[in-house]
């Protein structure tokens, strides 16, 4: 005859450990299961006790880590005011490098229709308190023509109507026009220290010679002006042409010819080889449409 056996299943969740404890009689399976529980019970104890000194650890390498990065980003902001700090004075004392790169600031957040050319150059003469700007201009073929659409019926088309060329000329100019004199607003206006006391844009265009086939790039417009006559402009009613001429700019009687002009003052460059100057020549992609 079979003697009976007796068993109970214990566990201890924290270790994750499952046994089944037998016996020959009910008190043994207690003993065996308490000694065995009391046994868990001490290294759920140590891995506790390790485990909370990992966490002391970690959470002391966390709080290190916090402060350093606190710490660096504190010195990167700091770096970053008396960087900045140093290039307001800078500008407010008209020194060269700074003032042009304040200009072309000003100049990149300048909003103009999407596809419009936004790269420029920008240089500063403290002997002369002057602000020289070469612009990029819309080349005549880069300016939308189309002034309606027209629907044929007989065709089941959509035909463009394009500007009549003498009326694409006249607008062509005064998109010369207004952005020259809209330069020379920007920069006076941006200049709040006034160490520019006068200022000139240059409308550079880059096309193809219909001659010869090749590139070119020639200034078409030219215009100077000095901060008091220019503030004295009410530019909301002049009309552009009259006002360019008025402040005695250079350009053809018909810019969008593309006849170039001298440049009433010239960028100085570094390199005599270069067509742009090598510093503060600025791309924005800013825009409106």
């Amino acid at each position: 005859m079979a003697k009976p056996s007796y068993y109970v299943e214990i566990s201890n969740d924290y270790l994750g450990k499952h046994k089944r404890v037998t016996g020959r009689t009910p008190r043994e399976v207690q003993a065996k299961s308490t000694e065995q529980l009391l046994r868990w019970y001490q290294e759920e104890e140590r891995a506790r006790e390790r485990e909370a000194v990992a966490d002391v650890k970690e959470h002391a390498r966390l709080t290190r880590e916090h402060e350093d990065a606190e710490s660096r980003h504190e010195e990167e902001r700091n770096a970053k005011n008396a960087e900045i700090e140093a290039f307001r004075r800078g500008y407010e004392a008209g020194e060269p490098e700074a003032v042009e790169r304040y200009v072309s600031l000003v100049l990149a957040n300048s909003a103009y229709p999407e596809g419009f050319p936004r790269e420029f150059g920008v240089q500063y003469r403290p002997e002369e308190r002057t602000v020289v700007v070469d612009m990029e201009l819309p080349s005549p073929e880069a300016v939308p023509r189309v002034v309606q659409y027209k629907y044929v019926a007989s065709r089941k088309a959509i035909d463009e109507v394009p500007m009549k060329d003498k009326n694409f000329q006249r607008y062509y100019d005064s998109i010369v026009y207004q952005t020259v004199l809209r330069t020379l607003h920007e920069v006076f206006e941006g200049d709040y220290a006034g160490v520019g006391e006068a200022a000139v844009a240059n409308g550079w265009v880059q096309g193809v010679d219909p001659a010869t086939g090749k590139d070119f790039r020639s200034c078409i417009a030219s215009c100077e002006a000095d901060r008091e006559g220019f503030s004295e402009i009410d530019l909301g009613r002049v009309e552009p042409e009259a006002c360019f001429r008025q402040l005695k700019g250079l350009g053809a009687t018909r810019l969008a010819s593309l006849k170039p002009v001298a440049s009433l003052r010239r960028i100085k460059r570094e390199d005599p080889g270069s067509t742009r100057p090598e510093r503060c020549w600025t791309s924005s992609r800013r825009g409106a449409t």
